[in-house]
């Protein structure tokens, strides 16, 4: 496996994140493909921290959630990556 991808289970199913310097969608920052078996989430490797966070956040919650419509799921996001990227929560986790 590359330093561009990891592996995370999300409910039952195993998801490779890939970081990509590919174009996405134009406003797009990662993509979640779900199928049976496993799944892929593609991030752009350009993000970083909150960013970065919430994208990731973002589209797990995609992964849990598929009937979820954006609108919950980007609010969603951008809510949880406020949780973890307060100077608090970052010191209590050992990341500052």
């Amino acid at each position: 496996m590359s330093k561009d991808q990891m592996i995370v289970e999300v409910g039952s199913k195993r998801f490779i994140v890939l970081h990509t310097n590919d174009d996405l969608e134009a406003g797009c920052d990662g993509i979640c493909d779900d199928n049976e078996i496993a799944g892929a989430i593609t991030i752009r490797k350009t993000l970083r921290g909150r960013e970065y966070a919430e994208t990731v956040l973002h589209e797990v919650l995609h992964a849990l959630l598929p009937m979820a419509s954006e609108e919950f799921v980007s609010e969603s996001g951008k809510q949880l990556s406020q949780v973890i990227y307060t100077p608090e929560f970052l010191r209590r986790a050992g990341l500052d």
